[in-house]
């Protein structure tokens, strides 16, 4: 959107300071008034005031994060996935790649009808935003083996079952120093994205995985902002 011209007003303003006998003070607020009318001196929104907002509109779903957190545990830790040890701890990692609009199809009978707004990659993790059940929606994922999985408890539980609990150290250990990668990957989605996207936190773990990469947690909510709110 093309900003509006503001010589002709500038040049009155300008003349008013020079040759009209009006007080400073009137001035001054015809100066301000001119800048709110442009929108330059627009106020940055806070993170807090952008949660206690949805908080106030959606007790329904933060009433049902353990319900859900359980859910999804006894879902994911049923799932079986075929993959080597090798594909385990020497896993492809992709550079930082935004897409938009990248027009998946979900397979998941749970996810007919998601729309992705952004699938984001960097090293090991990705980030989804979306519309899930009418609900601007993220996921963080992160690799393991062959897929890209979100659940830390039923990974560590499906990993430990299939090769034992040193692969596992080692996955998690990996994982870890890649963490630079997703606070990358966080910043650079905030900066596309045009307004918050909510998620419950799958476990605990997930919520410390969110506050540490700057995402900040409420009442078992993550919120993913975009870069305009101030966290």
């Amino acid at each position: 959107m093309r900003s509006p011209s503001i010589s002709s007003p500038k040049r009155s303003l300008l003349m008013a300071a020079t040759t009209d006998s009006k007080p400073f003070w009137k001035i001054c607020t015809q100066c301000l008034f001119l800048t709110m009318s442009l929108g330059i001196a627009a106020t940055t929104q806070k993170s807090r005031d952008v949660i206690e907002n949805y908080l106030k509109q959606n007790k329904k779903l933060s009433s049902n994060v353990d319900e859900q957190r359980s859910a999804w545990f006894r879902d994911y830790s049923r799932r079986k996935h075929d993959y080597t040890i090798d594909e385990l701890l020497n896993p492809v990692r992709h550079d930082l790649e935004i897409t938009s609009n990248p027009g998946i199809e979900w397979t998941n009978p749970s996810h007919f009808g998601k729309i992705t707004h952004y699938y984001n990659n960097n090293g090991l993790w990705t980030i989804a935003c979306g519309i899930d059940n009418q609900v601007k929606d993220f996921t963080i994922y992160v690799r393991s083996g062959t897929k890209f999985r979100f659940h830390p408890d039923a990974i560590e539980s499906q990993i430990k079952r299939k090769y034992g609990a040193d692969a596992y150290a080692k996955w998690k250990t990996m994982v870890l120093d890649d963490i630079d990668s997703l606070e990358e990957l966080v910043q650079e989605t905030r900066k596309r994205i045009k307004f918050t996207y909510v998620s419950i936190t799958c476990c605990e773990r997930s919520t410390r995985l969110c506050e540490r990469v700057g995402i900040p947690v409420r009442q078992g909510l993550a919120f993913l902002h975009p870069a305009k709110v101030e966290i």
